[in-house]
C-alpha cells in the first residue's frame, strides 16, 4: 500500500530531526561494486558506510590511546587529558 502524504511528511519530519544527511561520491563503477559487497554481507549500504565509519574511528581512538598509554610507561609523564 502506497504512503500517504500525511505519512511521507511524518516520515520527512522524523528522519529531519534524529539523522544527519552525508552526500558520497564514488568513481564510476564503485556504486556497484559496493552494492554486491553488501549485499552478500546482507547488509544495507547505509549500514554499511555507517560501521566502516563507526570502525574506523575506533581504532585510530584506539591507537591513539595506546599512544599515550605507552608514553606514560616511557616517560611517566601523565597524559593531560583522561583518555587512558
Amino acid at each position: 500500500m502506497p504512503k500517504t502524504e500525511a505519512q511521507k511528511k511524518a516520515i520527512a519530519k522524523y528522519n529531519k530531526a534524529y539523522y544527519d544527511t552525508i552526500l558520497l561520491r564514488v568513481p564510476a563503477g564503485q556504486k556497484e561494486k559496493i552494492m554486491k559487497y553488501v549485499a552478500d554481507k546482507n547488509l544495507s549500504m547505509n549500514a554499511f558506510i555507517v560501521q566502516a565509519i563507526n570502525d574506523n574511528m575506533i581504532t585510530d581512538s584506539s591507537i591513539e590511546g595506546l599512544k599515550k598509554l605507552a608514553d606514560f610507561i616511557l616517560t611517566g609523564k601523565k597524559p593531560t587529558d583522561s583518555s587512558i
